[in-house]
């Protein structure tokens, strides 16, 4: 991940001056009765300054706060998990813009319930205006259940909610803030997986992207007359030793990308593209026996290399603010002005996890590699 200066963000933040969040006694009054609210294994109950994230973003801290209130409902809870169950990106997300309007209960949306939450948390200062624009300043805007979705009893259990600060790095965040729907406030580990669903707000990396069924050959074995004059590059699996390295549970599950090519040449032979559950690549095997090449010419050389990298996309962020300050004119009757500039700032954070860059060789039959924290078998 890019790294932003904490002095500029924190000098930022300041002039923003941006809501504050409480942490007050819910106010939505809805029944608590045959609902449990589900607390992570890896709540941490003290923590220093230090390590937390020094600069949350208050606009995803103001609607993390919110989304916590509104999921003391079962009616809310259960569309929460109907719709991220969808996987629309191939993940557990649900993208914010194209559900805000869609009915939950009685006519009441999405967007509905939200805003009616921030209400109740901000009082009569509240604004639907206020509150769009802080939806707006969040790109993409999405509300995920990155982990447990599928063991989530959402007509009982009531989740904490989170965020995902814009300046996330995984090598260096280490804690991230949550709510309960009273207010409560709980730090998170991001090195260790929770054992109960907890709801992320962030933003939605693509809803694009292609699986390798659409863009590879599987290879089968048995299919050897395809493949008798031939000698194919196999991807037979990948492993990660320690996959919150590359892309910790708060972001869902991982963007795997791998490429082969020739000593010298921009240009990719073959192409590997995953988003597995985590469950299945963390501290354990995930199986592909992928073609990545269907033969190995030798035009290509003895020896190929081949590079694996956990996507993140680039986010841009962009923020309008305009300052404004007294200036005295005159000597003996000084007159106050207050001139206004406005001031576009804008940032882009979000950068690809290198997994590294193997040398694989034409005589090998089958090629081990590993960095210490991620390996894969090929095979030929």
């Amino acid at each position: 991940m890019k790294k932003i200066s904490l002095f500029t963000i924190s000098a930022l933040f300041s002039i923003i001056a941006v809501f504050a969040v409480s942490c007050e006694k819910n106010e939505l009054n809805i029944s608590e009765e045959n609902n449990s609210l589900v607390i992570p294994k890896n709540t941490v109950s003290h923590i220093t300054d230090t390590q937390v994230n020094q600069i949350d973003n208050q606009n995803r801290k103001i609607i993390s706060f919110a989304i916590a209130k509104s999921l003391q409902n079962p009616e809310f809870r259960t569309f929460i998990k109907e719709e991220a169950m969808k996987q629309f990106d191939g993940d557990y997300d649900i993208l914010y813009q194209n559900l805000k309007d869609k009915s939950i209960i009685k006519g009441k949306t999405l967007e509905d319930f939200i805003f009616d939450a921030y209400v109740a948390e901000k009082g009569t200062n509240a604004t639907k205006d206020d509150f769009e624009n802080i939806i707006k300043s969040i790109p993409d805007f999405q509300i995920s259940v990155p982990i447990n979705c599928e063991k989530w009893d959402a007509i009982k259990e009531i989740p904490l909610a989170t965020y995902i600060p814009f300046n996330f790095d995984e090598q260096t965040t280490k804690f991230v803030t949550a709510y309960d729907f009273k207010g409560n406030t709980y730090y998170l580990s991001t090195g260790v997986e929770p054992d109960v669903p907890v709801v992320v707000i962030g933003s939605c990396e693509r809803n694009d992207k292609a699986l390798n069924t659409n863009q590879t050959s599987f290879y089968n074995p048995k299919n050897s007359e395809k493949y008798q004059y031939n000698k194919p590059v196999i991807l037979n699996c990948i492993h990660f030793i320690d996959l919150s390295l590359y892309e910790t549970w708060i972001q869902g599950k991982p963007e795997i990308r791998g490429e082969l090519y020739r000593e010298g040449s921009e240009h990719s032979l073959g192409n590997f593209y995953a988003k597995p559950n985590r469950s299945d690549v963390d501290q354990k095997s995930k199986v592909y026996n992928l073609a990545l090449i269907p033969k190995w010419y030798s035009s290509y050389g003895d020896h190929l290399y081949i590079k694996f990298w956990e996507e993140d996309v680039e986010t841009t962020i962009e923020v309008g603010l305009t300052i404004s300050t007294s200036i005295p004119i005159g000597q003996t009757h000084p007159i106050p002005i207050t001139p206004s500039v406005p001031v576009k700032l804008k940032w882009t954070v979000g950068e690809d996890d290198a997994m590294g860059e193997y040398t694989i060789n034409v005589l090998d039959n089958q090629i081990f590699r590993s960095n210490g924290s991620f390996k894969f078998i090929i095979s030929q």
